[in-house]
């Protein structure tokens, strides 16, 4: 259940509570966009790239576009604020993208939940109460970047980068696996072809694979390819050339697969006026801003306002 939430094409922040596990409210990802989860109550296991984490209270886990990730609540009742923003949000004032260092110079999985000893949970807190304060949905829209902004510049302040590689728990042959995936996206990738570049069988391959990630080898090689796509048409790559680089053999298959999931064409996510998050567009106020509340919250919402106002 979402107490309040955010959300615009390129910005999302929900503060979500849990009470039972009767409540499906998993978060699995592959998507374009960099993201973080604040456990505030109970705890949450992640899967991060097939590393496994356990996050308690003021644990934050981070992730980047690209890196697939299952996030759930393990025990209740359970608060925590999820938040996905577009790797392009700070391109004008942080065109070298600094602020996203622990989200990118790491190696997938790795070093993704920084823990409550090390980073100011009050400071998050307070950053997600300042939210929560904010009904209005133009103004929230600027507290959810604002809070952003603070929270990042918070896990700049404390991430340690030459830690990151002491919380790999996969086996050798799943990392061998993802690492082997990733580093030949853009070649003729298929099961049997990874299964024997690795040597082992192709039956050992997919239940490696389903067991630590939860669903199948090409499902995982698609997305990362899709995700690599978008990337590549937002800057302009001619569409024929996309394809090629992604691995997808012809234009046919990369159109088809491409419409089936984003349910639009290629041609959609190159530049122009509404579409190019480098552009003035990305940063406007539009229709697809929208604001969540929950009964019980709008009501201690608008009652903090007007004591607010009493006082």
């Amino acid at each position: 259940m979402f107490k309040s939430a955010y959300k615009d094409r390129y910005l999302l922040y929900a503060d979500n509570y849990v009470e039972s596990a009767q409540e499906d409210t998993s978060l699995l990802n592959i998507n374009e966009a960099h993201e973080l989860v604040y456990c505030k109550s109970g705890r949450l296991s992640a899967n991060v790239e097939g590393v496994s984490y356990i996050i308690g209270p003021g644990d934050i886990l981070i992730t980047r576009d690209a890196e697939v990730h299952k996030v759930e609540p393990t025990e209740f009742p359970a608060e925590f604020h999820h938040m996905e923003f577009s790797p392009f949000y700070y391109t004008i004032f942080d065109p070298d993208f600094r602020i996203y260092r622990p989200f990118t110079e790491r190696e997938l999985g790795m070093g993704c939940v920084i823990p409550k000893g090390k980073i100011d949970s009050t400071f998050l807190e307070s950053c997600f109460a300042n939210i929560a304060a904010v009904p209005d949905t133009y103004m929230r829209r600027i507290a959810v970047f604002g809070a952003l902004t603070m929270i990042l510049s918070e896990i700049n302040r404390v991430y340690e980068y030459n830690n990151t590689s002491t919380c790999d728990n996969r086996s050798e042959i799943l990392r061998n696996i993802i690492t082997y995936v990733n580093d030949h996206l853009d070649e003729d990738l298929n099961p049997d072809s990874i299964a024997a570049n690795l040597y082992i069988s192709r039956s050992q391959l997919d239940r490696i694979f389903k067991q630590h990630l939860g669903f199948t080898l090409w499902k995982y090689i698609t997305f990362k390819r899709l995700i690599r796509a978008r990337h590549l048409l937002h800057a302009g790559i001619a569409n024929n050339e996309v394809a090629r680089q992604c691995g997808f053999g012809d234009y046919s298959t990369f159109y088809k697969v491409y419409t089936k999931i984003y349910d639009t064409p290629p041609r959609a996510a190159q530049p122009n006026d509404t579409t190019d998050p480098l552009l003035k567009q990305f940063y406007k106020f539009d229709e697809m801003c929208s604001t969540i509340e929950s009964p019980s919250e709008q009501t201690r919402v608008l009652e903090s306002v007007k004591k607010l106002k009493l006082d």
